[in-house]
């Protein structure tokens, strides 16, 4: 046994071996890509294709599964990829899904199919991506890796080009290849090497379809991988521009540089080009051939970008080479790279030291030759605003690195600092102690802000408001000026670290609304950088609204708890509708928005007491102002109270209230029971009872506090009801209302029971009490009982209770019972309050008579409290018997036993001492001991005998329940016991006598007594009696009703036939049997027989009666004989029998067998069908006949084994079921076969025609349409699946169910035109039917009209509302039409028929409406269709509003100002107005003429500000706003006036030359030339202070003079004027400058030619001076004598002055020196004295020293003489000034002295 285990095991390894290695290999076809197709498998050597049946989703994920190939898409049938050829393989695929091979699946077996290649099936997969790049820079390139068999893996770069690397970079999407790269040029991959030696020819779908080595196949390394770098978008570039970033653009598409057309060329376009080439931002879209024409293509057209593509070929345009422009259109770009700019160390951003980023290095800018022009493009290229100041040496600290650029000469308008000329990057003579800085102005968007501590636009006059200016963000430090309607308010410094200033407007005037702004300055390296202004927050001051006014409704002086008083507000007088508020204290009670506010408080209560105040509110602006408040108004409370007085009872009398501390009364107006009810309420009074008037308890004094008091009767207190108001009457006392109250209803009276039982006993007597409360006799008693009155009872003037007997009582007297006492006061039933409750239960006893067999004798029972239980002996007798069977509706009582005569019972003892008198009508209404009171045990049980009930008695039956019977039969009497009963004895009693006797048997109750053989002797009236013996007695029942019988003879025989008559019949034959009654005999009633059993009658007043069997079986064999019988007082008497008739039957013979050639499971209407009937080869046959349901189709009564029927062209109403049959004789009869099988013909018409249709339905269509055809079922139709035929070639097959079935035709070609047809197929009982086919559809195509080209004029990019454009529409030439149409938005706007080349559109007063795009379209009309170009290119009409005026403002803002002074005159953009760049002008007006001054181009600013004005005049401004290219201008603003005064200063010295003699004077004089009036002059040397002077009235100049000048007096001389216009003091610029120069006086040189003289001699003293000085006179002097006069030379020449004395005397020895004498602008300077000189005079004549005495005399007359005649031309020359003798006072101090002096 174990070595045929192992042998089975070894065999089923084998097989299982065996059937792995033939796992059939699949593969997909006929489709794009190999991941979707036809289903083939290759088995036993041969592909083959797999049939649909059953084919669906599941099975399709296996074949995506085993491929690789992702997750299944879409299982198709119906050979969807077209049909394959060769063998099926498969059919009826059966997988769950997660099997791994499509092998692995449940299926038909190889080759077992019922199927054609119409069938075969198809999968569509989602493949995994196959196919990637890795480690490239981006996505479209890197190393090739290809997924395969579940891994990733590398191709090898063996035989790798560029062929190869376009299919990668067609398969991935990646546009063009740029190059096949070897060698792992993006590094080694890992794992597998899938392909090698691939050998693509370019023209493949993907990289695994070209030849390669196989998969794994490979003898590389991973050194060896390949890469490919494709160009995923066309490639652009800038060409003859300045740099990369600017110049003509050019695309690269198709292996060729083209350029791009500039129709629609703008700077969104530009944008989307810089963003490609990573050049920063656009700066402009030039167009025009901007950069000069290109050549070759022009590749793209009417580009359309949005700006945010990623490259040029992601936007619109019209199409690659389709354009309509000539090179002088080619576009260009310029863009703005990154930034290479920056300032740096300084504390704002737009100020700094310049540095400039050139070859990866930062690097500073010389000082040469910087000024401001330069200094204006670095900051306009910065963003920042305008310059400022251009600084050098380095004043923003030195720099490092390379100084980059020096000799910058900008003119300006540069767009960036290196396109202005200098000296060549790094050339330069520099150090860093020359680095040029810059200041400017802020971004215009760096501005300050304004904030406001109340939010609001309009405030109320007399209250404050805080402005808060706050810097901008990062900022610190500065000042801030507050400007309201261009009038600064207020400037303030702030410390370095505070960011923000507030300015409190405190008691605000209407003064004080205006429009403010913040102004923000910081203090950057000594200048104040002024930022852009701040947005205007408008601030308005209005006075407040006027008080409200406050009443109150009711107005009284106090209110009482629970009333209602109405508190109102009205709106002031004269003020319109607004928000009233209500306030208690400062607590919000109510907002009303309409004239008046009322508040009503409901139930006044203490919280409701206080000051109630009014708020009135109205909107202003959106923001709601308040008033002051009303006056208060004191709601206060009082504490009223209620009394009844002058009655006997607290409860009654005259109604009074204490209101505001005194006791009034209430006027009857109006008094009723509900005014009543609420005061009984109040006072605890219980209800009221009356509420009377007219003073009925007296009248009373003092006030009428209420008058028509109108309560509900609910409210809780008097007060709280609607009255009249306190006070408010019109009443006398005789009208003082009254009220009667029931007070005593609040007592209640007492109720109880008799017997005090629980439980009470149906039958039995009730008492039940009513006592009055207590101290109250008399009145009257009602029971109520469940809330109704059951009984009413009055009490004498004495008594206190009632009784309230109840006898008899059931359980319709349970219930809840109480007590309702009642007085009478004064006429009026007062009720007390109801009593408790007292519960009274009425239960209802059962009694029972038990262990016997008879109902009406037994053990005495009865039931109680839930429970049986028995009756004690104890005086048990005949009368209590009585009551006990008459209560149990038995008869009388037999007698009354004791003594357990029925057996002891068990449980209670219910009763004991019964004594009844036999009348009651229950057992427990007899007088006894009580419910469970006794003294016995259950051996003295009581018993009872009664008599039967006489409506019970046996009953009388006969079996027959016949009247007459026939002589010689049987007849039963059957008497039955009473219902219920059984045992005891029944007698037959005939007519009064007993003929017999029965006793039952116990469990017996009915017997039978039989009459054999009857005669007439036995007729007569027949009864039943019943007896039962009880206890040893014989109870006698009553009779049973009676019963009469008679006795006659039988009628005579009937005849019998039977139709059809067959000496033998099969089973299921049907026959009829004929019973005819004699003649003589009438109401007949027939009865048919079977082997002598009666199997049928039937009433039949006729002579015959015919029997049926219709289904003859084996049990139908037999002898059949009938009787009748008539009827004879009232019984129906049988005949004899009649003749018999004998059934036999015979087998019918076995079925034949039906076909139907050909075998479908449903048939088509109109097809033919040829059915046969063939009989078993066991019988001998003849006589076929086809049937179809029950009707015969053909017939044949040849002998033969076989039988066809053909049915040609078979219709709908041959549809049924077939079956035939034959006959085979048996015994001279035919006998029919069994029919056999049905044969089910099923007939279906063919489905409905289908419609076909075409969307559009177009006579011609043009190619590149798009059109689908559809193919529908009819309504009244259906189908599973329809197919689209073209020339008999099928195109395109639905799945099941879907309809209609839609194909659509993308882009129309030649390849479509055709006749294109429509089937539809419907699968009935798995065999597919055809329709006919549809009508044919036709494709023509026709080409369309080239498009049209659309231009606008005038062409801008952007328009303002009002203007007018025209839109012109053209087709090309040699091109013609019939008409265009002009699309706004692809909205048809107008469509005009017309022969014109072109169609012009104009459009005036453009408005919103008119936004949008438009485009054009011409047309032509062919067979009947208008065909439609192309859309032309796309126009655009955008609208934009004029912008809002900007805010001009003055800084510094001053009445007057300087000629020459800076004035900062700043336009601001109006606050929260959005924009992208703005272009400044600024206009000064004088007189009527109006001149543009200035004009700026700033990009980002939001402000702009000029500055160096001349001249006077209004100045507005205005800016233009970039939109979309078009500079939109702006309203003007409003002017602002600039008035100036020419001041100037020139400056003058006495010696225009400047040149002075050190020691001499100078005077220096400041003149205004233009003659103002000038209050002060300043003088200044080397632009220090050197002395102020206020000017003389009426004078315009002043002189200062320097006396005794010195080397320290050199220098530059300036002064300025200074004059007060307006209460502004103005200084004017510097005047001219003056150089003073100061030259020195050398010190002498003395010789003398011997220093030992005789007298009488000669002596010569040469002096001689070392430097040139024109007009110079020399002198000696003799130290030792200082008064006598100097000597004068006699020779002067070359500075040298000889000095001779002749006729030397000995006083003329002594110690000499000399000096020289300079006349400098007037004035006599003398030199320093020279060295000494000593001369020895030798002794003399008396007559040599007299010559010279002589000498010496002579000469100084001489000098004398010239003296005076230099004094007198000094005094009387014109233009010298006189001066003092100070003036000649030297001082070595070397002071100034002034002197005013008129020239």
């Amino acid at each position: 046994m174990d070595q045929f285990h192992l042998f089975l095991t070894l065999a089923f390894l084998v097989v299982q071996q065996h059937v792995h290695s033939q796992e059939p290999h699949v593969r997909l076809v006929n489709a794009a890509h190999r991941c979707s197709g036809r289903v083939e498998v290759y088995y036993s050597g041969e592909w083959g294709t797999v049939c649909d049946d059953y084919w669906d989703i599941s099975d399709a994920r296996v074949v995506c599964r085993q491929l690789a190939c992702g997750s299944a898409v879409e299982a198709f049938h119906s050979a969807h990829f077209g049909q394959g050829t060769g063998t099926i393989w498969m059919d009826d695929v059966a997988c769950v899904g997660t099997e791994s091979s499509l092998g692995s699946c449940q299926f038909s077996g190889w080759g077992k199919e019922n199927c054609n290649h119409g069938e075969d099936a198809g999968v569509i997969c989602n493949p995994e991506p196959p196919l990637r790049l890795v480690r490239g820079s981006h996505s479209c390139s890197g190393r090739v890796e290809v997924y395969y068999n579940g891994e990733w893996g590398t191709v090898c770069d063996d035989s790798w080009d560029i062929s190869d690397a376009k299919v990668v970079c067609t398969q991935l999407g990646c546009g063009s290849a740029v190059s096949a790269l070897e060698s792992a040029p993006f590094g080694q991959g890992t794992g597998r090497t899938w392909m090698d030696d691939v050998a693509c020819a370019g023209t493949e779908t993907s990289l695994q379809s070209c030849p390669f080595s196989g998969w794994g196949r490979e003898n590389c390394g991973h050194e060896e991988d390949a890469g490919v770098a494709c160009n995923p978008v066309p490639r652009v570039r800038l060409v003859n521009g300045i740099g990369r970033c600017s110049g003509r653009v050019e695309v690269y598409e198709n292996q060729q540089w083209g350029t791009v057309c500039d129709d629609s060329w703008d700077i969104l376009d530009a944008r989307v080009v810089c963003r490609q080439l990573l050049c920063g931002s656009a700066t402009s879209a030039p167009s025009s051939a901007h950069f000069g024409e290109g050549g070759g293509k022009i590749w793209m057209d009417d580009v359309g970008c949005s700006g945010t593509e990623p490259s040029l070929a992601s936007c619109q345009f019209s199409g690659w080479d389709s354009h309509n422009c000539g090179h002088s259109e080619d576009a260009g770009v310029i863009c703005d790279p990154d930034p290479r700019l920056r300032l740096v160390r300084a504390s704002h951003p737009c100020s700094g030291r310049v540095e400039v980023y050139s070859s990866g290095e930062w690097g500073t800018v010389c000082d040469d030759s910087w000024d401001i022009s330069d200094a204006r493009v670095v900051c306009a290229q910065l963003g920042c605003g305008s310059a400022v100041k251009a600084l050098s040496s380095a004043p923003f600290g030195q720099g490092t690195g390379r100084t980059w650029m020096d000799d910058v000469a900008c003119a300006g308008t540069e767009s960036s600092l290196w396109t202005c000329p200098f000296s060549g990057w790094g050339t330069e003579n520099c150090g860093h102690q020359e680095d040029a800085g810059v200041i400017c102005n802020p971004k215009a968007s760096e501005r300050p802000t304004i904030s406001q501590d109340q939010n609001d636009s309009v405030h109320v006059a007399g209250s404050s408001l805080r402005i808060t200016c706050t810097a901008p963000n990062g900022y610190a430090g500065g000042r801030f000026t507050l400007i309201k309607d261009s009038t600064t308010v207020s400037v303030h410094e702030v410390e370095s670290n505070q960011g923000a200033r507030s300015f409190l407007l405190s008691s605000m005037s209407r003064n004080n609304g205006g429009s403010y702004t913040c102004l923000y300055e910081r203090d950057v390296s000594g200048t104040w950088i002024l930022f852009t202004a701040s947005e205007a927050r408008q601030i308005r001051v209005i006075d407040p609204p006027a008080q409200p006014g406050i009443s109150a409704i009711p107005a009284f002086p106090a209110y009482v708890a629970g009333e209602t008083v109405a508190v109102k507000c009205t709106v002031p007088n004269g003020e319109s509708t607004g928000r009233l508020q209500l306030l208690k204290g400062p607590v919000l009670h109510g907002t009303s928005n309409q004239q008046s506010l009322t508040n009503t408080i409901w139930n006044i209560t203490t919280s409701d007491v206080g000051a109630y105040t009014c708020s009135y509110q109205k909107e202003v602006s959106g923001r709601w102002l308040s008033s002051p408040l009303s006056r208060p108004l004191e709601i206060t409370l009082t504490q009223p109270r209620v009394r009844l007085v002058n009655a006997t009872h607290r409860c009654s009398g005259r109604v009074e209230v204490y209101y505001n501390g005194e006791w009034g009364t209430v006027c009857d107006d109006g008094w009723g029971i509900t005014d009543a009810r609420v005061v009984c309420a109040q006072l605890g009074c219980g209800s009221a009872v009356s509420a009377l008037s007219s003073a009925s308890f007296g009248p009373g004094t003092g006030k009428t506090w209420m008058d028509d008091v109108v309560c509900v009767g609910t409210e809780s207190s008097l007060w709280t009801c609607p009255f009249s108001g306190w006070g408010r009457e019109n009443c006398g006392h005789q009208e003082d209302a009254g009220v009667i109250c029931n007070a005593d209803g609040l007592e209640k009276p007492n109720v109880s029971q008799d017997p005090d039982h629980p439980v009470h006993v149906a039958g039995s007597s009730l008492k039940i009490t009513c006592t009055a409360p207590h101290g109250y006799v008399g009145g009257r008693f009602m029971l109520i009982r469940n809330s109704n009155t059951f009984s009413v009872h009055g009490l004498e003037p004495n008594e206190t209770a009632v009784n309230f007997l109840l006898s008899n009582i059931s359980s319709s007297n349970g219930g809840i019972y109480s007590c309702l006492y009642e007085r009478d006061v004064s006429g009026t039933w007062i009720s007390f309050t109801n009593s408790d409750d007292l519960q009274i239960r009425v239960i209802s006893p059962r009694v029972r008579l038990v262990n016997t067999n008879y109902p009406c004798s037994g053990r005495v029972e009865v039931y109680y409290l839930g429970e049986w239980g028995t009756v004690c002996d104890d005086s048990w007798d005949i009368s209590d018997a009585r009551v006990v069977c008459a209560q149990l509706g038995c008869g009388s009582a037999v007698s009354a036993l004791g003594s357990d005569p029925f057996g002891p019972g068990t449980g209670n003892t219910w009763m004991d001492d019964v004594a009844c008198t036999g009348t009651e009508s229950l057992l427990w209404t007899c007088p006894f001991s009580g419910w469970g009171r006794e003294n016995c045990d259950h051996q003295e049980d009581a018993g009872v005998i009664c008599n039967p009930d006489p409506l019970v008695h046996p009953t009388i039956s006969v079996d027959s329940d016949y009247l007459i019977h026939v002589t010689g039969s049987v007849f039963g009497i059957n008497c039955t016991a009473p219902i219920g009963y059984s045992e005891g004895r029944l007698t037959l009693r005939k007519d009064s006598t007993a003929v017999r006797v029965h006793e039952l048997a116990a469990n017996e109750s009915v017997i039978t007594f039989v009459f054999r053989d009857v005669s007439p002797s036995d007729e007569g009236s027949y009864s039943c009696l019943y007896a039962v013996n009880v206890a040893g007695k014989w109870i006698s029942f009553t009779a049973s009703h009676t019963v009469q019988m008679r006795v006659t003879n039988h009628p005579t025989q009937p005849t019998i036939s039977a139709s059809p008559a067959y000496p033998v019949y099969l089973s299921g034959e049907s026959i009829s049997m004929t019973c005819t009654v004699s003649q003589g005999y009438s109401a007949v009633r027939l009865e048919w027989l079977k082997d002598s059993i009666p199997i049928r009658s039937s009433n039949n007043s006729g002579q015959s009666l015919t029997y049926t069997i219709q289904n003859l079986s084996g049990s139908s064999e037999g002898s059949y004989t009938c009787s009748y019988q008539t009827e004879l007082s009232g019984r129906w008497i049988p005949s004899v029998l009649s003749q018999p008739i004998e059934i036999f039957l015979t087998r019918i013979p076995p079925a034949p067998t039906v076909l139907v050639a050909p075998h479908h499971p449903v048939y088509v209407v109109g097809e033919s069908v040829t059915i046969t009937c063939t009989a078993p080869r066991s019988h001998s046959a003849g006589r076929y006949q086809l049937l179809k349901g029950s009707l015969a189709v053909s017939e044949s009564n040849a002998m033969q084994q076989s039988f066809s029927y053909p049915l040609r062209n078979i219709g709908m109403s041959d549809s049924g079921n077939y079956t035939c049959t034959y006959q085979a004789q048996v015994s001279g009869r035919w006998i029919r076969s069994h029919q056999s099988e049905p044969l089910g013909i099923t007939l279906t018409r063919p489905p409905s025609q289908p419609e076909v249709s075409r969307q559009p339905e177009y006579p011609i269509y043009v190619a590149g349409e798009t059109v689908t055809i559809t193919c529908a079922v009819s309504n009244s139709g259906s189908a599973d699946r329809i197919e689209l035929v073209k020339a008999l070639t099928s195109v395109m097959n639905s799945t099941r169910n879907q309809q209609p079935l839609t194909y659509t035709i993308k882009s129309l070609t030649t390849d479509n035109e055709g006749s294109y047809m429509c089937f539809t197929q419907m699968q009935v009982s798995g065999r597919w039917i055809h329709s006919s086919s549809s009508p044919a559809v036709v494709i023509v195509l026709t080409d369309p009209p080239p498009p049209p080209t659309i231009s606008i004029n005038p062409n801008i990019p952007v328009y303002l509302p009002g203007e007018s454009v025209t839109i012109t529409c053209r087709v090309p030439r040699g091109t013609s039409s019939a008409g265009f149409q002009l699309l706004k938005d692809s909205n048809l706007l107008t469509n005009i028929t017309s022969n014109e080349p072109s169609l012009s559109f104009t459009i005036k007063n453009v408005t919103s409406r008119s936004e949008g795009s438009y485009t054009c379209l011409s047309q032509i009309q062919l067979s009947g269709r208008w065909i439609h170009s192309p859309s032309s290119n796309i126009i655009r009409i955008s609208l934009t509003d004029v912008p809002p005026p900007p805010t001009i403002l003055l800084s510094p803002t001053y009445p007057v100002y300087l000629s020459g002074e800076d004035v900062r005159i700043a336009c601001v953009v109006p606050a929260r107005y959005d924009f992208s760049r703005l272009r400044w002008t600024l206009m000064s007006s004088a007189g009527n003429v109006t001149t543009e001054i200035q004009t700026t181009h700033d990009p980002v600013a939001y402000s702009f500000g000029t500055a160096d004005r001349d001249g006077d005049g209004n100045y507005t401004c205005l800016y233009e706003r970039e939109v979309a290219g078009r500079w939109i201008p702006s309203l003007p603003s409003e002017s602002v006036t600039v008035r100036r005064l020419a001041v100037r200063a020139v400056i003058s010295m006495d010696h225009q030359s400047g040149r002075y003699m050190e020691g001499s004077i100078a005077t220096i004089s400041c003149l205004d030339p233009n003659r103002n009036h000038v209050n002060s002059f300043t003088f200044y040397k080397d632009s220090v202070l050197l002395h102020s002077l206020d000017a003389v009235s009426g004078h315009d100049f002043v002189s200062l003079t320097i006396g005794n000048i010195s080397e320290m007096d050199q220098g530059s001389y300036t002064c300025k004027c200074g004059i007060t216009v307006l209460g502004r003091h103005l200084s004017s610029h510097a005047s001219n400058s003056m150089l003073l120069t100061v030259e020195e006086m050398l010190k002498p040189v003395i010789s003398i030619d011997s220093d030992d003289v005789d007298i009488g001699g000669n002596l010569s003293i040469t002096c001689m001076n070392m430097r040139d000085h024109p007009g110079v006179s020399f002198f000696i002097q003799r130290v030792d004598d200082v008064s006598s006069s100097r000597f004068r030379p006699v020779l002067l020449k070359d500075n040298i002055a000889i000095f001779t004395i002749t006729n030397v005397t000995q006083g003329d020895g002594g110690v000499y020196s000399c000096g020289y004498e300079v006349m400098a602008n007037g004035t006599v300077v003398a030199s320093t004295i020279s060295e000494r000189v000593e001369v020895t005079v030798n002794a003399r004549s008396s007559t040599q020293l007299l010559i010279r005495f002589i000498y010496v005399t002579g000469v100084a007359l001489m000098m004398v003489v010239v003296a005076v005649v230099v004094a007198i031309r000094l005094k009387t020359k014109k233009g010298d000034a006189v001066l003092n003798e100070s003036t000649m006072v030297f001082n070595v101090a070397n002071p100034i002295y002034t002197k005013e002096t008129t020239l």
